[in-house]
């Protein structure tokens, strides 16, 4: 199986900074960063982020706007199963960063911030890749719930106040990046990992059993999850199934169909 990497940044240049990626301390590539291209702030309908849940209509004040930080800039990699390990690490480097210091000084800088990074198979890059999820996550046991942040999207860093809590990413200007990319059993993909995600000893990276996760939130004493003892199950457009103590959740950043959407269209089109 083919996969796509996608990593979304936004730059500010000032000499020639480059990107380096490596997978399992194979270099990948290089970018060079020529111009400086700041993230978009797009504004969205509550009820368009939601239609890929069919929540568009049900959910409550559709009309609300929100706002999304889009990267204008995707660097694409394509990648074969087949270069992948049992574990593997994917770190992305920013590299030739300088500035004008003068006597200690500076007006000007290199400045690069990793907004996203996403790693899917290659088909479920195109406009309609959310229902693609949806599809590929029947029969396995696992409920889809959306939340301000959310798998497939790996933000660069997580807050420091709540490291494991799954919103509040904070992106950090000229910072190295580093991911683990596991094989999820469940969804029979690999996945980027999140090493801030760790609860117990196990890998959460992308999966939060929904029996813990109901009894973390009724409790309160884990900071896994907020305060919510509402009822969870698979509905539409998931086919429904009952739970069991296996069921597992999968959380879906919102903006998930705005960023798959944005990127298939540059990737369709070969635009840089």
């Amino acid at each position: 199986m083919r996969y796509v990497l996608a990593i979304g940044i936004e730059t500010e240049i000032f000499k020639k900074p480059v990107l380096e990626v490596f997978l399992n301390d194979r270099f990948l590539g290089m970018s060079d960063l020529e111009e400086s291209i700041p993230a978009q702030l797009q504004k969205h309908k509550k009820g368009d982020l939601l239609d890929a849940w069919d929540r568009g209509n049900s959910t409550k004040h559709p009309e609300r706007i929100y706002d999304i930080m889009v990267p204008k800039k995707w660097i694409i990699y394509e990648l074969d199963d087949s270069t992948f390990k049992k574990e593997n690490t994917l770190e992305i480097v920013p590299r030739n960063l300088q500035t004008n210091n003068m006597n200690g000084f500076i007006t000007k800088m290199d400045k690069c911030r990793i907004h996203n990074v996403i790693l899917l198979p290659i088909d479920w890059f195109s406009t309609n890749g959310v229902q693609k999820i949806f599809d590929h996550c029947e029969s396995k046991n696992v409920i889809i719930d959306f939340d301000e942040c959310g798998w497939p999207m790996a933000p660069t860093v997580w807050s420091e106040r709540d490291p494991v809590q799954l919103s509040v990413p904070v992106s950090i200007y000229n910072k190295d990046i580093t991911y683990k990319i596991i094989f999820d059993e469940i969804l029979q993909i690999y996945v980027l990992g999140r090493e801030q995600r760790i609860h117990e000893g196990k890998d959460t990276s992308v999966h939060v059993n929904l029996k813990e996760y109901m009894e973390a939130a009724s409790n309160n004493t884990e900071k896994l999850v907020p305060v919510d003892t509402r009822k969870i199950y698979a509905c539409h457009p998931q086919k429904s199934f009952e739970n069991n103590d296996a069921t597992t959740m999968l959380m879906i950043g919102y903006d998930t169909k705005v960023q798959l959407g944005q990127i298939a269209t540059k990737y369709q089109h070969n635009e840089d």
